[in-house]
């Protein structure tokens, strides 16, 4: 990231109940002039950071005289505001002012009541699964009682339990650090990988050997069995293996559900959970189920809202809760007339929220209302949005995307009879996948059907070649690698439309 960027980055992040509590503690003790309020609401309205408008903007202002060193002053005075702000529902703060209480109470030899701060901080640890701290404070409460042990007695069961308990925490420990270290290195793998290739198919089905996330392999926490179960489903999906990455959802909810202190402490935890959840409801459940789990997560997410918890992207979660899964889960199955009645709505709320969506939830977004368009029969529609998707500078990072967009155009360019485009276009997009090395199976065959189709001449040849890439495209749909490119763009729906 540019250096220039990271006070206007930081700014961004931040949700208006943080903007409104670092004004609030700023204003108490800036006095008049508000020098660090005044920059940060000129940084905050910007749409891109442009340092020189701000110098401009402040020439008459002292501080531009060290304005490197101002703006410094001013993102270490938002962390510091950011930490207060958090630090009520922040457990590790919680933990951490009881151990700070403890440290004191011993140093005044005040031992009972070091005792009581320290049990404490042990609750608490326990509840939220805080590893590292439950070694310390296990360490700790040794070390009282030991010296407690002048005035009572201790039993031998008990000295067996305290002096063996730091160990116990730290096989714990070591459980949880296992899990995270192969959910870690899946994720990178998933990350650098194009999972479509073969050799990156048979690295995730070796990795799914790893005897760690074997069903019977132990876990000694709720924590370690959440990143157990989210390591397997990102196997699963990456193998489009929508039924048993969908258990793992099912079950990553149930084992959130089981520790309630862990969700409250770590909320984004069950959110992110349940996305995963209603992505794959979506894809493998009836409409019932799936209308009942984005109720369950919306449910949620209102909740979290009552209780102040704040969700860069609530309002994003919000619109994907209300209508758009109704959406995904039609267009996926091209049932597109059951869209009809929901279309205007998701389209004024996706209007409503723009601004606020990330890169990638952006392109999601956008793609599957131009391509309900395109099912619906509205071509010119989704022609707008395919044409605003490929303007989008984010979107050569997504070559999935990338290739739908640009097979999604080529089939809008043909149904709307722009013969003269398709030529050039077709040449255009095949030599752009083969450049981003995004060209298998399905994109290739879309290439090849959309060049001899539109170049047809008569019903009954037409006919044949339909009749040929329908054996094709279900041929392609039973392998793995090509399952996804089909709920972006249903060729085999496609065919059999224009065959009847």
């Amino acid at each position: 990231m540019n250096k220039k960027e990271y006070i206007f980055e930081l700014i961004q992040s931040m949700t208006q109940g943080e903007k409104r509590y670092f004004k609030i503690i700023v204003a108490s003790f800036e006095g008049k002039n508000k020098t660090y309020i005044k920059l940060f609401d000129a940084i905050d309205k910007q749409k891109e950071y442009d340092e020189k408008a701000i110098k401009k903007k402040f020439a008459k202002e002292s501080f531009v005289n060290h304005f490197a060193v101002v703006k410094n002053n001013l993102f270490n005075l938002i962390l510091k505001t950011l930490r207060f702000y958090h630090s009520k529902d922040d457990n590790r703060e919680q933990v951490s002012h009881y151990k700070e209480n403890f440290r004191i109470l011993v140093y005044k030899g005040l031992h009972n009541l070091a005792d009581s701060q320290l049990k404490k901080a042990m609750k608490l640890a326990e509840e939220t699964e805080r590893f590292a701290d439950k070694v310390t404070l296990a360490h700790w409460h040794m070390n009282t009682v030991v010296h407690l042990a002048m005035d009572k007695p201790i039993s031998t069961e008990m000295i067996e339990t305290l002096t063996n308990k730091p160990l116990v925490y730290i096989e714990e420990m070591k459980n949880f650090h296992t899990y995270a270290k192969i959910t870690n290195q899946l994720d990178i793998m998933l990350l650098q990988s194009n999972t479509r290739l073969p050799e990156s198919q048979l690295k995730i089905r070796l990795f799914m050997t790893e005897p760690n996330l074997a069903p019977s392999a132990p876990t000694y926490s709720v924590l370690a069995k959440f990143y157990k179960h989210h390591a397997r489903l990102s196997c699963y999906l990456a193998l489009n293996d929508f039924e048993n990455a969908y258990k793992e959802a099912s079950l990553s909810i149930a084992t959130l559900y089981n520790k309630p202190s862990l969700t409250k402490s770590q909320p984004f935890l069950l959110s992110s959970s349940y996305n995963n959840y209603l992505f794959l409801t979506t894809k493998t459940q009836s409409i019932k189920e799936t209308e009942r789990v984005a109720k369950q997560y919306q449910e949620y997410l209102l909740q979290l809202k009552k209780e102040n918890v704040e969700l860069h992207d609530y309002e994003v979660r919000l619109f994907h809760t209300s209508y758009f899964y109704k959406l995904e889960y039609y267009a996926i199955r091209a049932e597109f007339q059951a869209i009809t009645p929901i279309l205007e709505k998701v389209e004024k709320q996706l209007l409503s929220i723009k601004d606020q969506f990330n890169p990638f939830s952006f392109i999601y977004y956008h793609y599957f209302v131009a391509y309900a368009h395109f099912g619906l029969g509205n071509y010119t529609t989704a022609q707008k949005y395919v044409v605003e998707l490929l303007n989008t500078a984010y979107l050569k990072n997504r070559k999935d995307y990338l290739a739908a967009c640009h097979l999604l155009n080529l089939m809008i360019h043909y149904k709307l009879n722009h013969i003269e485009h398709l030529s050039y276009q077709l040449k255009n997009v095949k030599q752009l996948l083969q450049r981003q090395g995004y060209f298998y199976g399905f994109e290739k065959n879309v290439i090849a059907f959309v060049s001899k189709l539109y170049k047809v001449k008569n019903e009954i040849a037409k006919q044949k070649i339909l009749a040929k890439y329908l054996a094709i495209f279900n041929q392609l749909a039973q392998q793995s690698s090509e399952v996804e490119p089909f709920e972006r763009l249903n060729l085999i729906w496609l065919i059999k439309n224009d065959l009847l």
